[in-house]
C-alpha cells in the first residue's frame, strides 16, 4: 500500500463533487459477513502508511474528505495514531466502521477531535437471528439506543443501510425496522434487498439450495430480489424495501418540521442538531 498513487486530482477535481473528495486509508476487512464480497475480493486488511495520507490530505483543495475503509478502526492503534495525525488539519470527515466504535471512549474521543461528522454503520436489521446467521452477531439490538446516543454526543451523524431479505424476514420486518432505526436514534438510512455477490456466502447458499432467480449481474443492485426469499414472495420484498423508506421518512419530516423554526436540522429524528449551513462542504480557501 505505500507504492499506491493518490487519486487524479488533475483529471477529477473535488469541486465536481461538491467540494467533497476521499483518500484511501486501507482495503480489506477481518469480519466475513455472508452477504459482504470484501474478504473474498480484498483479503486481509492492509493499511496505507499514515504519512501517505496525511501528505494526500494536505494537498487537497477541500475540507471535507472520506477516509475511506471497509472498517476504520479495524486496527485501534493505527487508527488512534491516524486521528492524532489529522487533527492538526482541521478537516472534516466521513468513515466506515462498526457500532463497537461506541463502546470505546478514548477511539470515539479521538475520532471527534480529529474531525469525524459522519459514520456509515453496519447495523443491517433489528433481527437478532438473522444479525447472528450473517455473522453479526456482536451487533445487539438492545444496545443500539444507547450506543448511537454515545455517537451522537461527539457530534457525528450515523448512517445505516437497512438490509431485507434474510432468511429469517417475513413481512412485517419492513415497518419493524423503521420503527426500530427511529427508536434507537439512525439519522441516514436506505433500503437494500439483501445482494448475493459470486464468491459471498449468501451465493453459495441459494445456489446449493437452488434459489437463484437471475444472472442478469444489472439486476444485483439491491433493489431487485434476484432470488427466492423464504418467507415472503419477490413481488413483496421488492415492494416493501420501498415501503420502509415511506415509513422511515416520514418521521424526517415531522423531525424537521418541529426543529425548523430554530433553523436547525435534526437528521432523523434523533441525531445531534445539525446546522444546516455547517453540513456544506468548503474549499479550503473557502
Amino acid at each position: 500500500m505505500s507504492k499506491l498513487n493518490p487519486y487524479p486530482r488533475h483529471l477529477i477535481t473535488a469541486e465536481q463533487y461538491g467540494w467533497e473528495w476521499s483518500v484511501l486509508v486501507s482495503r480489506g476487512c477481518k469480519h466475513h459477513c455472508s452477504f459482504c464480497l470484501i474478504p473474498g475480493m480484498l483479503g486481509k486488511t492492509r493499511y496505507r502508511p499514515i504519512p501517505d495520507i496525511i501528505n494526500e490530505i494536505s494537498e487537497m483543495e477541500t475540507d471535507w474528505v472520506e477516509l475511506h475503509a471497509d472498517h476504520l478502526t479495524e486496527d485501534r492503534e493505527y487508527a488512534l495514531e491516524l486521528f492524532k495525525a489529522l487533527e492538526t488539519l482541521k478537516i472534516r470527515w466521513a468513515g466506515e466502521t462498526t457500532i463497537r466504535i461506541a463502546d470505546d471512549p478514548e477511539l470515539l474521543e479521538a475520532a471527534a477531535r480529529s474531525g469525524a461528522k459522519y459514520l456509515l454503520i453496519g447495523i443491517e436489521t433489528p433481527s437478532k437471528a438473522a444479525l447472528k446467521r450473517a455473522g453479526k452477531g456482536f451487533v445487539k439490538p438492545e444496545n443500539l439506543k444507547s450506543q448511537i446516543s454515545n455517537i451522537h454526543t461527539h457530534g457525528i451523524i450515523v448512517d445505516t443501510t437497512a438490509i431485507f431479505g434474510f432468511d429469517e424476514h417475513t413481512p412485517e420486518i419492513f415497518i419493524e425496522t423503521a420503527k426500530f432505526y427511529h427508536d434507537i436514534g439512525v439519522d441516514i438510512t436506505a433500503p437494500a434487498i439483501a445482494i448475493p455477490f459470486p464468491g459471498s456466502r449468501f451465493y453459495k447458499q441459494l445456489e446449493e439450495e437452488d434459489r437463484l432467480l437471475s444472472d442478469d449481474w444489472g439486476e444485483f443492485d439491491g433493489a431487485h430480489a434476484v432470488y427466492q426469499p423464504k418467507n415472503m414472495t419477490c413481488e413483496e420484498l421488492e415492494a416493501g424495501a420501498e415501503e420502509f423508506s415511506a415509513a422511515f421518512l416520514l418521521n424526517v419530516t415531522v423531525s424537521f418540521e418541529k426543529t425548523s423554526s430554530d433553523k436547525r436540522f435534526r437528521v432523523g429524528n434523533h441525531a445531534s442538531d445539525y446546522v444546516i449551513a455547517s453540513a456544506s462542504y468548503h474549499r479550503k480557501d473557502g
